[in-house]
């Protein structure tokens, strides 16, 4: 049996675990599943995908909660502007937006005595 393999068609393989006999045998599926997965593979694949989180500047913290307390919704014309201002990226400043407007959402909840859904 192999993993991922293709058939003659060009089809992904159907995986069949009745084809191997240390699954009928032991019956213990994390044995099995973990005698096809590289676990180093898995590892190296995600490697590198996440981004290190943003440690905003207290200038740029100030910025941000300053045009917040103006407007919670931030326009693209206002985001590009205070990218450039604050040496972000738009989409820190977006993202950001979103944190800080579910953060007002929990603290109001919290406040009117009703249990956070979040």
């Amino acid at each position: 049996m192999t993993l991922g393999g293709l058939d003659e068609n060009g089809m992904p393989e159907a995986i069949c675990w009745e084809e191997d006999e240390t699954w009928n045998n032991s019956g213990n599926f994390e044995e099995h599943i973990t005698k096809y997965l590289d676990d180093s593979l898995i590892a190296d694949e995600k490697k590198g995908k996440k981004r290190a989180r943003t440690a905003y500047t207290s200038n740029q913290l100030l910025a941000l909660e300053k045009e917040f307390n103006q407007q919670n919704y931030i326009l693209r014309a206002k985001r590009h502007q205070l990218a450039k201002e604050l040496n972000l990226c738009e989409r820190q400043i977006k993202i950001w937006f979103q944190n800080r407007r579910m953060k007002k959402k929990k603290g109001l909840l919290s406040l009117s005595g009703q249990p956070s859904k979040f």
